[in-house]
């Protein structure tokens, strides 16, 4: 049906080409119209498909680390911790903590999945979530 609708919207002035007794509709100088038509349904479909598929792959998140006391992240995957230097304010990525920031294995953690490499960049709404009691304990806000 679909070839059929082809043939009908681009070959109204036909030569007529008869093959084993069948009657074709045909014309030569509508071929490469019809060829650059189906080529751009094919292209149009392949971005498509790259698109949805990127997509799906950009969604997967990676699991952090968010230790509220210090306000410091750790990703597991690539070892690293960011933390806020308020010396130059602006976050750093390091493989080690800076001497003014300690950790203990004591110190209280959260699991924070993020979808992409910046997870400080939702900062305020984690220290909202976890906030620190002037005593130093920690409050977990439910969601």
């Amino acid at each position: 049906m679909i070839l059929i609708g082809l043939y009908k919207e681009f070959f109204l002035n036909y030569d007529y080409i008869n093959t084993n007794g069948i009657a074709f509709e045909f014309l030569s100088e509508n071929i490469f119209t019809l060829k650059i038509y189906i080529m751009k349904r094919i292209i149009f479909g392949i971005l498509l498909l790259f698109s949805v598929s990127t997509k799906l792959v950009a969604q997967e998140s990676t699991k952090y680390w968010f230790y509220p006391a210090q306000n410091v992240y750790f990703s597991d995957v690539t070892g690293n911790y960011w933390f806020y230097d308020e010396s130059i304010v602006e976050w750093v990525e390091a493989s080690r903590l800076p001497s003014w920031l300690t950790m203990t294995d004591a110190d209280t953690r959260y699991e924070i999945n993020y979808k992409g490499p910046k997870v400080w960049k939702d900062n305020k709404q984690h220290k909202i979530k976890y906030k620190v009691k002037k005593d130093g304990t920690i409050k977990q806000k439910n969601e």
